[in-house]
């Protein structure tokens, strides 16, 4: 009998299986900032609050705008300030100084001086602005960074009506007077050497990241430079999709680098989609060192947008999955965050949905630790708006707040379902079925596990399934184990023996001769 997700959510409540995080910070929220397209770009954690960069469509200048605002610790609107006609070129047009702001902007209008530099206070006082583009008529900048006393504004020459041909970085003095530029040209040895990140690294150098090719034959570049600007190393990494451009990089304490989010397809194997989640750690000579890769399927597909630090050195993840929650709904975009140690071990991962508005696609772009461990996220959240009459999409700014271990209520599983009664707690092994699932969701237990699993088949199964096969992989994804079984009776239960798996977290697939049929994760101890 096919349940609904309101009685769903209904049994949950029945069950206990749910709760809501009363007397505590955690929350998920949607800011609305009265405009169209609202993105939270970047967040940082500073006195008595959090600082978020927003791009979005301004309806009072009719173009893009960039907005910053100032939240306290419960997502609660401190101040807020509007640059019109002025957009952030990407999360990485701001800086967070000792006692001050620099924002960059670029002019939507094609004129001289589209570049802005804007220093402001903590509380958004304008302090101080400059303007740049008399010489680079047709300049784009990507972002800004500091590199020991100077900073380097990165981006690119873009021609009316052609894609950018030039790379440049600008080296200014604290005053802001150009010291130094650097060109690349698109077809030289070197190309644009920074489009998404361009962070400055031990040893006074700067490492670049970009995303270059066009389909079939698309690659991530890194590019480390040293303090004159010169080439140190250059590395490609196989990427997938053409249509995305994110490719972040972060250094971690001991100065080695990580580096994700795209995987390749020839270091794959079936179940596996044509897109997916890796993160590279790599020496500072650009050398590999590990790759944790996160398993993605047709119906789950996982990406990153950004990596960040947390205070003791693990990499924290932002991005979103391409996930079916409600049976009655399409896949939709959720929240999907992850927290990884400097060696790339897998600590957790997990989904957040947020069930309250109609539009239901969020992604989430960049988190902050505060003082105690608890982790704000910031990003996009679909939302709705009456425009004469019609009901259109409006997004607004997503804020998440969660505890260390990525939970909006202690101890959670790894899908949260924001709702309007509380929070459900759903585990990866009881999520519900999908009609195109087969007779019902199979089970694999205990788990977590010792040395012996068993496999079951879903008690309401009527007809036997034919040429069953169970496949394991690791953390890395490497499959490091697989059984197959010509005819699967219904009732059957049989015995698996793990006892040779080292103790971690595996993703296990079940599949039949008609395709994909469940998956979940299971852990070993």
């Amino acid at each position: 009998m096919k349940m609904n997700t309101a009685r769903y959510l209904l049994l949950l409540i029945a069950l206990g299986c749910f709760s809501v995080a009363r007397g505590q910070n955690y929350f998920s929220k949607n800011i609305d900032l009265d405009h169209d397209n609202d993105s939270g770009l970047r967040i940082f954690e500073i006195p008595d609050g959090l600082l978020i960069l927003v791009g979005a469509y301004c309806h009072s200048s009719q173009s893009q705008c960039t907005k910053l605002f100032k939240a306290d610790t419960n997502g609660n609107i401190i101040w807020r300030k509007n640059w019109l006609d002025f957009k952030p070129p990407n999360r990485n047009a701001i800086l967070l100084e000792d006692t001050s702001i620099l924002l960059l902007t670029r002019s939507v209008a094609p004129l001289p001086n589209r570049i802005r530099v804007t220093r402001l206070s903590l509380e958004g006082e304008v302090l101080q602005e400059w303007a740049f583009g008399e010489e680079l008529e047709y300049e784009i900048p990507f972002g800004i960074t500091p590199f020991g006393d100077e900073y380097v504004i990165f981006g690119a020459l873009l021609p009316p009506g052609q894609a950018p041909s030039t790379g440049f970085q600008l080296y200014f003095n604290q005053q802001f007077e150009l010291q130094n530029s650097l060109f690349f040209e698109e077809n030289g040895p070197f190309d644009i050497v920074a489009e998404t990140d361009f962070i400055p690294t031990q040893g006074a150098r700067l490492l670049g990241a970009n995303v270059t090719g066009f389909v079939g034959e698309v690659e991530g570049i890194l590019t480390m430079l040293d303090s004159s600007g010169q080439v140190v190393w250059q590395r490609g990494l196989p990427i997938v999709d053409p249509e995305s451009n994110f490719l972040s990089v972060l250094e971690l304490d001991n100065g080695n680098l990580a580096a994700g989010w795209f995987y390749d397809l020839e270091m794959a194997e079936y179940p596996l989609s044509d897109m997916g989640t890796v993160i590279y750690g790599l020496s500072p000579d650009g050398d590999s060192l590990w790759a944790q890769y996160y398993l993605t399927f047709e119906t789950d597909v996982k990406l990153v947008l950004e990596l960040d630090k947390a205070a003791n050195g693990d990499i924290i993840g932002s991005g979103y999955a391409w996930k079916k929650i409600e049976e009655e709904l399409p896949p939709s975009f959720i929240g999907w965050i992850f927290r990884l140690s400097p060696q790339g071990e897998p600590i957790w991962d997990r989904y957040i949905y947020d069930a309250r508005s109609p539009k239901r696609d969020a992604w989430l772009q960049s988190a902050t630790e505060l003082p105690n461990g608890d982790l704000v996220f910031t990003g996009s959240y679909a939302d709705t708006l009456t425009v004469d009459g019609n009901v259109v999409r409006n997004t607004d700014v997503w804020l998440v707040r969660v505890d260390s271990n990525g939970c909006l209520t202690p101890g959670c599983a790894d899908l949260q379902v924001v709702t309007d009664t509380g929070i459900v707690q759903v585990t990866a092994t009881n999520d519900r079925p999908r009609e195109e699932a087969g007779p019902g969701p199979f089970r694999l237990f205990p788990n977590p596990a010792g040395s012996e699993v068993f496999l079951a088949a879903p008690a309401q199964a009527t007809q036997p399934l034919e040429h069953l096969e169970l496949r394991l992989f690791s953390a890395l994804g490497q499959q490091v184990l697989e059984r197959r079984w010509r005819q699967w009776l219904p009732g059957r239960q049989e015995a698996i023996d793990v006892s040779r798996l080292p103790p971690g977290l595996y993703t296990w697939v079940l599949s039949t001769s008609g395709g994909w049929l469940q998956s979940a994760k299971l852990v070993i101890r």
